[in-house]
């Protein structure tokens, strides 16, 4: 969407050649290819999250159109603002466990004091996990893809496009991993993270997670525009984890396989 933004400022006349050099698919300031819109197989499911409305902090669409904003704006404010459209902040208290009989909303996990003392405060039978976790930020585009690519195991995409043809899964061996898979990917721009491992006995303070440094790309080598980007994937695999017996023989099982 970078570049779809960016053209809007283009076709409004703007003078800034940044707006031209990322509508084509170009960062300027990173030195880095931009990805287009991606491209799925027949009967993906894809669920996409992204802002809708990169000015809304500004007076939203319509205030920019009145006040010409798109010809007058010079590229900084434009990839600033796009970048921090999306913000977010949330607290935990605490997150703990207890037994089976304890009393829901009673006093039971330790909290403030006892991180500088040492003296637990918490009912018997409680454990704190985590507490005083707050977090915020801002995000960028999310999505959750779920690849249609039948029940089959082992096939290879040897051309590289990301896609199964069909002459790929015919070729499925039957083993190893599924043809399908659930992938999540998500840009997040952390600004200040602090909490308690109390669990652990460990304090992260103004903790920060982004992409400001290094070679700036996401993980498929484009521009990330700062985020930090992540992509998990959850898949079945046949007969390929390998289980010792007792015996000193090896034999191969099935299971669940998710890379991050």
């Amino acid at each position: 969407k970078m570049r779809d933004y960016a053209n809007l400022y283009v076709e409004a006349g703007n003078q800034d050649n940044d707006f031209a050099a990322v509508a084509g698919g170009f960062d300027p300031k990173r030195g880095l290819a931009i990805d287009g819109k991606k491209t799925y197989g027949d009967g993906d499911l894809v669920i996409h999250f992204d802002i809708t409305d990169p000015w809304q902090k500004e007076g939203g669409l319509p205030t920019f159109l009145v006040n010409d904003r798109f010809a007058t704006d010079d590229y900084e404010t434009f990839e600033l603002m796009t970048e921090h459209a999306v913000d977010f902040s949330f607290e935990i208290d605490a997150i703990g466990i207890a037994r089976s009989d304890y009393d829901v909303g009673s006093r039971g996990l330790d909290l403030d004091g006892n991180h500088d003392t040492g003296l637990h405060e918490g009912a018997n039978g409680t454990t704190t996990l985590i507490s005083q976790l707050k977090m915020k930020g801002y995000l960028g585009p999310e999505d959750l893809h779920i690849s249609n690519n039948g029940n089959g195991f082992g096939a290879v995409d040897s051309n590289g496009n990301g896609v199964f043809d069909d002459a790929e899964l015919a070729a499925s061996t039957g083993v190893g991993d599924a043809n399908s898979k659930i992938t999540w990917s998500a840009y997040t721009m952390i600004t200040d993270m602090e909490f308690y491992l109390d669990i652990a006995g460990v304090q992260i303070r103004d903790m920060a997670i982004h992409n400001k440094r290094g070679d700036l790309t996401g993980l498929d080598g484009t521009s990330s525009f700062y985020f930090a980007h992540s992509i998990r994937e959850i898949y079945a695999v046949r007969n390929v984890v390998p289980k010792m017996r007792s015996d000193g023989t090896v034999d191969f099982v099935d299971g669940i396989a998710i890379n991050t």
